[in-house]
């Protein structure tokens, strides 16, 4: 299972349209079908009904939908509290060694 397939279902839901899905994700609506396809698969369940005119979550996506929301809400929120070990914009140690002789 990939992020982008979790987006992607996520934004179906909650668009309640494929091609209002893509235009928020910034991709085509065939990649969405296809990410949203693939999930489907994975899971082993139809999560979305697709008729000309609407879209509509089923029952298993439903169940598929409340866990994408809260995996993606935790991964966010964990995401935040790493900010501060990151490398590149972590806090920085003020007692650290200058290891370079040339500056003094």
């Amino acid at each position: 299972m990939k992020w982008q397939e979790l987006h992607s279902f996520v934004a179906v839901a909650e668009e309640e349209s494929f091609t209002g899905a893509a235009r928020r994700l910034g991709v085509s609506q065939p990649e969405v079908s296809r990410r949203v396809r693939q999930l489907e698969r994975q899971v082993g369940a139809k999560l979305v009904q697709r008729t000309t005119r609407q879209v509509t979550i089923t029952a298993a996506g439903r169940e598929v939908l409340r866990w994408a929301l809260g995996t993606i809400d935790s991964w966010e929120r964990v995401n935040r509290r790493l900010d501060g070990y990151r490398d590149d914009d972590g806090p920085r140690r003020s007692d650290a060694i200058d290891t370079d002789p040339d500056q003094k």
